[in-house]
């Protein structure tokens, strides 16, 4: 497990930023800018996009997606994993007639949505160990 982490991102005040530093946080990882591997966020890509319609030609069902890429370099900058993306998505009924109800419910599923994204990210940065990623270094080192 990495016990220290530096994260950045295009947009450092993003939604999706605060989740993965609280997220991150949560589990006892020690976000600092003196880390030995830095965490890059690359935005978070957000669609929407009707699966279903009504008799009458609007959206019924509505599809909601979203995801976010990531790197892990070294002190050097020297990507060591990634880029990869997270993914998720979530489908709800468009109520147009409680046109408040089904914006609310899209809000909510969009936090739902990047708290998804940041479970996934704590996921695949648990696989990962600091001994690994000195190995993945120490071949970039070797290759040059």
């Amino acid at each position: 497990k990495l016990d220290s982490l530096q994260v950045s991102a295009e947009d450092p005040h993003s939604a999706i930023v605060r989740e993965v530093v609280d997220t991150l946080t949560r589990e006892r990882v020690n976000i600092s800018s003196a880390a030995a591997y830095h965490l890059r966020l690359f935005g978070e890509r957000q669609q929407s996009q009707a699966l279903t319609y009504t008799g009458r030609a609007t959206p019924a069902e509505m599809s909601l997606t979203s995801e976010v890429a990531f790197t892990i370099s070294d002190r050097q900058g020297r990507v060591l994993v990634g880029p990869e993306t997270l993914s998720t998505e979530r489908v709800y009924v468009n109520d147009r007639d409680n046109v408040v109800g089904s914006s609310q419910e899209a809000d909510l599923l969009r936090r739902e949505m990047r708290n998804d994204l940041s479970r996934q990210l704590l996921f695949r940065l648990s696989s990962l160990s600091e001994s690994e990623l000195q190995a993945r270094e120490r071949a970039l080192d070797q290759s040059q």
